[in-house]
């Protein structure tokens, strides 16, 4: 358990651009991290009506199943 996080880049594209993992787990689930980010759909941020790229570090919360 615990949290992976990942530093993006949110492009005005509507693609993500993930740079690196700021602060790992290992045991393969920084690859997975890397992996969920990448599939994050959102909306561009905007800056006088025009989208622009908008950087964020990405929190990826890994939870044990009971």
């Amino acid at each position: 358990e615990g949290d992976v996080l990942v530093d993006v880049v949110f492009l005005a594209s509507g693609q993500v651009q993930v740079n690196h993992i700021v602060r790992g787990l290992g045991h393969g689930l920084d690859q997975t991290a890397l992996q969920a980010a990448q599939q994050i759909r959102f909306k561009p941020a905007r800056r006088d009506g025009q989208p622009v790229d908008f950087p964020a570090t990405v929190r990826i919360v890994f939870q044990m199943a009971y």
